[in-house]
């Protein structure tokens, strides 16, 4: 039952049908041309005046050879059952139906019953009884009429001419019933190897186009796809590999890209870690040659930057091994239901106690709600770059807005100082920002250095990208265009909504 339903199928099927039925009408009408030139040919048609015309034409003595060469030439042999010649004796000299029962239902004696009828020279064939064509058999029980005609001339004989009655069937019926069915099968026959044929066609040109394209894609030429002219299994299926073929191209430029990005970043994070430790080595050297030199605040100041440069290359060598995961193309996310609210209070919290004097605001509607399918491990890291971004270049405040905006989630963060420079806005979270030093205030009144590493946004971005969102960073401007700080926007398909 499926091939019954297969498009493909049932496309040659009729295709099939038609030609099929061409060939039988195509063989049909040859049969009747053929048949209709052979009437014309072996079957001329003689009314039985223009027959008794002919033979009273000729001698006497030449009618005899005149009926045989009419029978012979099949002039007498469709219309015209019997024509027999007789003398002025009334003695047969010649006849088309020399069979016994028809000499006595005219009244005429057979040639043996006339005795004194000279013996035939030897060698020749008298125009006695001889066994008529088989075919004459089947239009003995035909209706038919008679006339008789005195012949002129010297001596006189008499023409005897019996005539059927209406069309009389033809003896032949039977070879010609077979050849019509041998053409017929023929005609059909041709129908189906060129149905054959034109199906071996379509699949041969099909394969070829397979091939090109396997080839052209085998080479490096993604952008290769299959012509699509039907909408059959065989459309069907170059439609699939068109999208497998996309997929392919997608998933090339992905990783082309990637390791693009990945080649860009080592070169710049090579010069960074070569850095710290080259600042490492320096001071080790200065206490190892001048320790007796240094005073205690000085080995403090040289102890918290080795320290500090040691915390930038973990958080570098950290963010680069987990960019890297992420970046695999086989890497899956374990997407659990999480609370988003519970993760951006409990990363704030933890991050706010490295800013004391920094104020952590956060707001969202309450029918909403913040139910996500979304992997912990990823979730936890995007909220704490993104916060622990915001908290490092805030003044005083940092503010968390949700809201649902077209089905979607739009997660704002936003804080208070200097803003992004524009030259970082352009490559935000494409690519890492320079390495620089900030400083915020501390508890005590003073200044705390750190490093900005500028990976978090291309991470930050992955994440978001993982799950087909959107992420952008933005200053926030006055009317007079005074930059109020910088504002990170992550906006999170409504799919990865809890319902």
């Amino acid at each position: 039952m499926n091939i019954i339903k297969s498009k493909l199928f049932r496309r040659y099927l009729i295709l099939g049908f038609f030609i099929c039925t061409a060939g039988f009408i195509i063989a049909f009408y040859t049969n009747q041309l053929v048949i209709q030139a052979e009437r014309q040919k072996y079957h001329r048609h003689y009314e039985t005046s223009d027959i008794i015309e002919i033979i009273e034409a000729v001698q006497p003595e030449a009618r005899m050879k005149t009926i045989q060469l009419m029978q012979k030439n099949r002039i007498i042999k469709r219309r015209n059952r019997n024509i027999i010649l007789l003398d002025n004796r009334g003695a047969l000299l010649t006849s088309t139906a020399p069979v016994a029962k028809d000499f006595h239902r005219m009244g005429i004696k057979p040639p043996h019953e006339f005795g004194h009828h000279p013996p035939p020279p030897p060698g020749h064939h008298p125009p006695g009884p001889m066994r008529p064509p088989r075919e004459h058999d089947a239009l003995r029980d035909h209706p038919f009429k008679t006339k008789r005609v005195q012949l002129k001339g010297n001596p006189t004989q008499e023409l005897i001419v019996e005539t059927y009655i209406g069309d009389p069937p033809d003896p032949r019926r039977t070879q010609i019933l077979t050849r019509i069915v041998i053409i017929e099968i023929i005609g059909v026959g041709l129908g189906v190897l060129l149905t054959i044929f034109l199906i071996y066609r379509h699949f041969r040109k099909r394969t070829e186009e397979i091939e090109t394209v396997l080839n052209n894609i085998r080479k490096g030429d993604l952008q290769s796809r299959m012509p699509i002219e039907s909408n059959d299994e065989f459309g069907l299926a170059m439609q699939n590999f068109n999208v497998m073929a996309d997929e392919i191209e997608q998933l090339v430029g992905k990783l082309r890209f990637a390791e693009s990005t990945r080649r860009v970043l080592l070169g710049e994070l090579a010069h960074d870690i070569r850095t710290p430790l080259a600042s490492v080595r320096n001071f080790i050297e200065i206490v190892q040659t001048k320790e007796d030199k240094l005073t205690a605040q000085k080995k403090a100041d040289i102890f918290d930057t080795c320290q500090t440069e040691i915390e930038y290359m973990t958080r570098l060598v950290d963010d680069l091994l987990f960019l890297g995961k992420i970046e695999e193309p086989s890497y899956r996310q374990n997407d659990v239901e999480i609370d988003l609210e519970d993760i951006i209070q409990t990363t704030a919290h933890n991050i706010k106690r490295q800013y004391p004097d920094i104020q952590f605001h956060f707001h969202a509607p309450q029918d909403l709600s913040l139910k996500l399918q979304m992997d912990e491990v990823l979730a936890v890291r995007l909220f704490r770059n993104v916060l622990d971004n915001a908290f490092s270049f805030a003044r005083l405040n940092v503010h968390v807005e949700i809201e649902k905006i077209d089905q979607n989630l739009k997660i704002t963060i936003n804080d208070d100082w200097v803003g992004f420079h524009p030259s970082n806005l352009e490559s935000f979270g494409m690519k890492k920002f320079s390495r620089e030093n900030r400083s915020y205030a501390g508890s005590s009144g003073g200044s705390t250095k750190k490093i900005s590493i500028g990976l978090g946004s291309v991470i930050m971005k992955k994440i978001v990208e993982l799950y087909h969102g959107e992420f952008y960073a933005k200053n926030r401007e006055s009317n007079d265009h005074k930059i109020l700080g910088g504002q990170v926007n992550m906006i999170l398909p409504s799919k990865n909504l809890s319902v």
